[in-house]
């Protein structure tokens, strides 16, 4: 693994009696895609929010290239600019009146990003593959699949460091999944993006991730090369997880 970027160290995270996260390690490499893989429950969604800013832990830290991650609240605006995450659902996650220029722009105006923005919002579209005639265009006009670029381009238009996906192709159809997934791919190897991919899919993250960390009950049982995690898990939850998924 290359040089850490996020460092996750004991981190704990309950509900009444139900313990979420339970001391739970966990690195990210510079210009690394991470797939967390396990199934519903196991902790990811709230890790990942943890992570982004969005809850707190009830103990342990979260640091970026060393520096510790607070909540969004005690984030100055470079940290907030360094983590961005893209949610699950594309229908739920943009404003239906705001059009696609807007919504896209709306980070550069909160995060008070010197002007012009128009220009670096239609660079942003273009890489993610949207054309210009959607700027003008509102969410309802869009596809599931086109949703969820205008969803990635709002991230990628702070030139973050790292990108938190929590189940980002759970929603789309399988064409949909794989041009999300190169997307991805692409920006990591044109800016060096480092992104920790949440993921309840095998496939998902065996298509696109250097490395693998299976997640049950809060805690990170299994991890490694992608390739090794799964032609040889070494974890019975991991070994299960694979044996679920559908062979031709």
């Amino acid at each position: 693994m290359a040089e850490a970027l996020l460092r996750i160290e004991g981190l704990c995270r309950a509900f009444g009696a139900n313990r979420v996260l339970d001391r739970l390690g966990l690195e990210v490499g510079e210009g690394e895609i991470l797939g967390l893989l396990g199934e519903s429950g196991a902790g990811k969604t709230t890790l990942a929010r943890i992570v982004a800013g969005l809850e707190r832990a009830d103990s342990g830290r979260v640091l970026l290239a060393d520096r510790e991650l607070p909540p969004l609240s005690g984030r100055d605006r470079a940290l907030c600019r360094s983590v961005q995450l893209v949610f699950q659902d594309p229908y739920a996650s943009l404003s239906p009146r705001l059009r696609v220029l807007d919504a896209v722009a709306e980070p550069l105006r909160i995060q008070r990003v010197p002007p012009p923005h128009v220009a670096r919002v239609r660079e942003t579209l273009a890489r993610v593959g949207m054309a210009a005639d959607t700027l003008a265009k509102l969410p309802g006009e869009l596809s599931g699949g086109e949703r969820q670029r205008v969803a990635v381009a709002r991230a990628l238009v702070l030139e973050p460091r790292l990108i938190v996906a929590d189940e980002i192709v759970s929603m789309l159809d399988s064409c949909r999944k794989l041009e999300i997934l190169d997307l991805l791919a692409g920006e990591r190897a044109r800016l060096g993006l480092s992104v920790l991919l949440v993921t309840h899919d095998v496939a998902v993250a065996a298509s696109v991730c250097d490395r693998i960390a299976v997640m049950s009950r809060g805690k990170i049982v299994e991890i490694g090369q992608t390739a090794r995690v799964l032609a040889d898990p070494r974890d019975p939850y991991t070994a299960a997880l694979i044996d679920a998924v559908p062979r031709l």
